[in-house]
């Protein structure tokens, strides 16, 4: 045995032919290292975090509007959307700077699901304003090759914030369950489960309850906020209601303005409600209602379907102030999460139209510096409270939301390079 362990055997011819052999393999790697540090050098000075980004398709007259982070990596820029809209909207860019000019970056994207966000790109990225720039080409679908322009920004002032937060986030949802504070839900609770009737009326129309309904005239925002909307919305508008429960805010709609309104919610039960409460207020024709996934928001709406207004009465008490009525039949309908509220302000901003709004209640009780970091690496502009109702242990905001100037200039140059093509 110790025969085998003696390697005196090898001559010398041995050992300098499997040096020879392996120096091949040996040297690649030093180039590929080499190569990698090269390439990491040359990226130094593009700043990682999240970037609002703008993908404009002139041939089908759409603007997405995507909030992206971009990551450091030894091959180059790594890219991925923070929100993934729908299952299949889960693709990753990767951008490799050129040898001659580190400004200018060749990009390829590659999609997880769907082909259709596979492509490459070209982009310069500007170093005094933190922004990329480039053109897009994708496969060829519908008759034509996917292609546009594609505008990334870095947004300094939030960045730091929604990074932390990102990185922690499970820690803030575990203190808040481990160490909550007094409840504030006990009182609106109690009134639900003390309510009498199994309908509620509101001037001309009478809706139909389950055990789990929220009931807006028990609430102190719902009928100021329908109020509200009523002042804003048009026959002639689109509207889609988040979270809509018995369908109350699109009956009331469709019974008063006779708009379109489209609801959605989670849970059969709740839309088949929602659906039976149409048809006795006679407006099934001008109301729709889907159901969606809880992480999921616009599962049942199509991927370019946009509306004049989206509105929005969702839960948002934080977990902190509403744990201990967690086992409340009632919970659902008042404790908010991160998740839902990231879904509506980063999933609207693709279901508005140009000139749309977003119009939504909240609560001092909810995350209200997360929503102020939300839109701003949104693409909607400032957020203007519109109403605040103050009571014993809540105060009420009416929100409003329009997407910012920098897309209507985007969806007005796109509009004259139409008009110039006619």
């Amino acid at each position: 045995m110790d025969e085998f362990l003696n390697y005196d055997y090898l001559s010398k011819t041995d050992v300098i032919l499997s040096l020879l052999i392996n120096i091949p393999f040996v040297l690649y790697w030093v180039f590929k290292l080499a190569a990698a540090l090269t390439n990491f050098s040359r990226i130094s000075n593009v700043k990682s975090g999240i970037y609002n980004g703008y993908w404009i398709d002139p041939i089908k007259k759409e603007i997405n509007c995507e909030v992206l982070r971009l990551k450091k990596t030894i091959r180059g820029l790594r890219i991925i959307p923070l929100y993934k809209h729908k299952t299949f909207h889960d693709y990753k860019v990767l951008l490799k700077p050129y040898k001659l000019n580190h400004y200018i970056f060749g990009a390829v994207w590659s999609g997880k699901e769907d082909t259709i966000y596979r492509g490459y790109s070209l982009f310069l990225y500007d170093i005094e304003n933190d922004t990329f720039i480039g053109k897009w080409i994708g496969p060829k679908s519908n008759g034509h090759i996917n292609s546009g322009d594609w505008h990334m920004a870095f947004f300094t002032d939030v960045n730091s914030l929604y990074i932390n937060y990102l990185k922690l986030r499970k820690f803030y949802t575990l203190r808040e369950m481990f160490f909550p504070s007094t409840t504030i839900l006990t009182h609106i609770i109690a009134k639900h489960k003390t309510y009498p009737f199994d309908t509620f009326k509101v001037e001309n129309i009478e809706l139909r309850i389950n055990e789990n309904s929220f009931i807006p005239t028990l609430g102190k925002i719902s009928i100021p906020f329908i109020k509200y909307i009523q002042t804003k919305v048009n026959s002639s508008d689109a509207v889609l209601d988040i979270g809509t429960g018995t369908g109350f805010y699109p009956i009331y709609l469709a019974k008063n303005i006779r708009c379109n309104v489209k609801g959605i919610d989670i849970g059969e039960k709740t839309i088949t409600l929602a659906r039976s409460n149409a048809i006795q207020n006679e407006v099934s024709s001008l109301v729709e209602f889907d159901v969606c996934k809880e992480d999921e928001l616009f599962f049942s709406i199509s991927t370019k379907e946009k509306f004049d207004f989206i509105i929005a009465n969702l839960p948002f008490t934080r977990v902190a102030k509403s744990y201990q009525s967690r086992n409340s039949n009632f919970y659902s309908s008042f404790a908010g999460s991160v998740n839902l509220l990231e879904q509506l302000i980063l999933g609207s901003q693709y279901h508005i139209k140009p000139n749309g709004k977003l119009l939504f209640c909240y609560g001092e009780s909810g995350y209200r510096d997360l929503l102020e970091s939300l839109v701003k690496i949104s693409s909607w502009g400032y957020l203007n409270i519109v109403k605040t109702i103050t009571e014993k242990d809540e105060t009420f905001y009416i929100m409003e939301l329009e997407l910012s100037e920098r897309v209507k200039n985007y969806y007005s140059e796109l509009n004259e390079m139409q008009q110039k093509l006619k």
